[in-house]
């Protein structure tokens, strides 16, 4: 038997972490396959070879905070790579102990089977060792595209940022146009207050220059009333003395008329003249009181304007004095207004300065953020790339193993690999000859296996059972003990088989026909076959075959397949048949 073992090699390359190249192994011989006669030998498949498509990587892969925070971790890649470099490694060993085993085999073709068997574990194994390391691998390139999901996420939440950036930018710019239009506005406000103020100031140094005119008028008016009112006052003094010298001029005229009258002897003339005189004098007084009347009405005429005037003064300097405190009043306002307005515009002039240093700030802030995002997804990109080719290499691995498990596959567990098997769908645990095909020894089509003829005539036609179709099975070499329906033990393994057999063909009616030969009694003869047709039927349900399957019937010695007159026809007839039931 031929057995044959394609080893891949594997091909020198600069590993992505740094270490040397793996040397290639060393060319080996291999001499010529022993050949069976009795086995067809396949053309083998072509050899495989491993290809490192790992591109080198200078620099090796950094450990930083930001690729620690946010990306795979290296260090743990590199420890799955070197653990996959010496898997590949122990592989490489494997093999060659493979190769050794198989020049061993070919010098044995006894120990061909036995170290095939071994190197199909051993693939097994790596197999397991290989899935282990495609699924880290597996595990690394999600955990990339978890990265590039991440650093997308992350770039479109810096998009995002950036735009809301730009809109408080804008909205900083706006309120600071904002601000300089109220600061222009309160400019001129305050330009018009002190304008406002200017103009209150001058009228009212015109209203203290009016009270002051007014208040030296008053003062001359009341210096002219105090003159005119001495002056009165010197007039009724003038008045009183002179009604004091006319009384006194009428009591002294009295006296001396009296003096007179009692003196008539003084004379008529005299008392004439003093009568006239008395006349004068009383039209004098008469005159000096009316002009005395007459100036004192004027005075009090005088009098009663100037206190008019001074009145009316009184109530003007009033009026002045409360536009004063009014317009004292508006000039306290507006400075406050003036004040105040001063502030807000100091105000909004520190919040001009804020939001400009915020705008700054938040510039600052973006093209930092915008530079730490570039460096995040420039190194982000940088494991993608190392990922990308970890990829490469799990795909070759892959492939590779593809190839070795191409070469040493056994579909159906047979023990022969698929590449030289011509029964690829053999059932579990038959047994196969070299070419993975169970033995046929009549090479009727179906395998001893479950061939209930195994000895059909070379080109009889048979059925599913390897049987003629309708013909009895006779189940030759099933034997009972003398004169009774027990099996001989040989029997137990032929009927064992039939049993195995019977099990293949799950849906085959059969009747256990039992036959005697002439000797004796034909009524035991009868009894006697039934019994043993019950018996094989019995052992056969207590191997497997459903009891709905099986029937039984005993004929006796009605039915000879031979003469009963010797001992082979006996024999002969002494039998066990199987037959099919429609």
């Amino acid at each position: 038997m031929a057995v044959a073992l394609f080893v891949p090699l594997l091909a020198s390359a600069q590993m992505p972490w740094g270490g040397p190249p793996l040397p290639p192994p060393p060319p080996r011989y291999v001499p010529p396959p022993m050949i069976d006669p009795g086995i067809v030998l396949m053309p083998p498949p072509p050899p495989m070879v491993f290809e490192d498509r790992v591109a080198p990587r200078a620099g090796g892969c950094h450990r930083t905070p930001e690729r620690v925070a946010a990306g795979p971790d290296c260090s743990a890649i590199e420890q799955e790579l070197t653990k996959s470099r010496t898997e590949l490694d122990q592989l490489r060993a494997i093999v060659a102990d493979a190769q050794s085993a198989i020049a061993e085999l070919k010098a044995q073709l006894a120990e061909a089977t036995a170290a095939r068997e071994a190197a199909l574990a051993t693939q097994n194994e790596l197999g397991s060792q290989i899935d282990a390391l495609t699924g880290r691998l597996t595990s690394a390139q999600d955990a990339a595209g978890n990265a590039a999901n991440q650093a997308a996420a992350q770039r479109a939440e810096l998009e995002t940022a950036l735009a809301s950036s730009r809109a408080e930018f804008a909205a900083a710019q706006q309120r600071s146009q904002s601000a300089a239009t109220a600061l222009d506005e309160t400019s001129a406000r305050i330009a018009r207050l002190e304008q406002r103020t200017q103009a209150l100031d001058a009228q009212r140094a015109a209203a203290e220059a009016r009270v002051e005119e007014l208040q030296r008028q008053l003062a001359e008016q009341a210096g002219r009333g105090a003159a005119l009112e001495r002056e009165l006052e010197a007039e009724r003094a003038r008045a009183k003395a002179g009604a004091e010298a006319a009384d006194a001029a009428r009591s002294a005229d009295a006296d001396q008329l009296r003096r007179l009258r009692e003196t008539v002897a003084s004379g008529r003339e005299r008392i004439a003249a003093a009568e006239v005189a008395a006349a004068d004098a009383q039209t004098a007084l008469a005159a000096a009181s009316k002009a005395a009347d007459a100036r004192d009405r004027s005075a009090a005429v005088e009098a009663d304007r100037l206190r008019a005037e001074v009145t009316a003064g009184e109530r003007e300097l009033a009026g002045l004095r409360g536009r004063i405190a009014e317009l004292e009043v508006s000039l306290s306002a507006a400075q406050q207004e003036l004040v105040t307005a001063r502030m807000a515009a100091r105000d909004q002039e520190a919040r001009i300065a804020q939001g400009d240093q915020q705008a700054a700030a938040c510039a600052a802030e973006f093209a930092a953020s915008r530079a730490a995002q570039g460096a995040r997804i420039a190194e982000l990109e940088t494991q993608l790339a190392d990922c990308a080719g970890i990829r490469v290499e799990r795909e070759a691995l892959a492939n590779q193993l593809a190839a070795l498990e191409a070469a040493t596959r056994d579909s159906d567990g047979d023990g022969v690999v698929d590449a030289e098997d011509r029964c690829a769908e053999t059932v579990a645990g038959a047994s196969v000859l070299a070419n993975g095909c169970e033995p046929d020894a009549d090479t009727d089509g179906v395998a001893d296996r479950a061939d209930l003829c195994p000895a059909t005539p070379a080109g009889l036609a048979v059925g599913a059972t390897g049987c003629p179709d309708n013909a009895a099975i006779a189940l030759e070499g099933v034997q009972f003990k003398t004169d009774s329906a027990v099996l001989r033990e040989e029997s137990r393994a032929i009927l064992d088989q039939v049993a195995a057999t019977l099990n293949i063909h799950a849906t085959l009616k059969l009747e256990v026909a039992g036959h005697t030969d002439a000797a004796g009694d034909d009524g035991y003869n009868l009894r006697l076959s039934q019994r043993r047709a019950e018996a094989v039927r019995e052992y056969l349900i207590e191997h497997g075959v459903a009891g709905e399957r099986l029937g039984a019937r005993g004929y006796g010695e009605t039915e000879p397949v031979a003469d009963n007159a010797d001992a082979a026809g006996r024999a002969a007839n002494r039998r066990v048949e199987l037959r099919r039931v429609e």
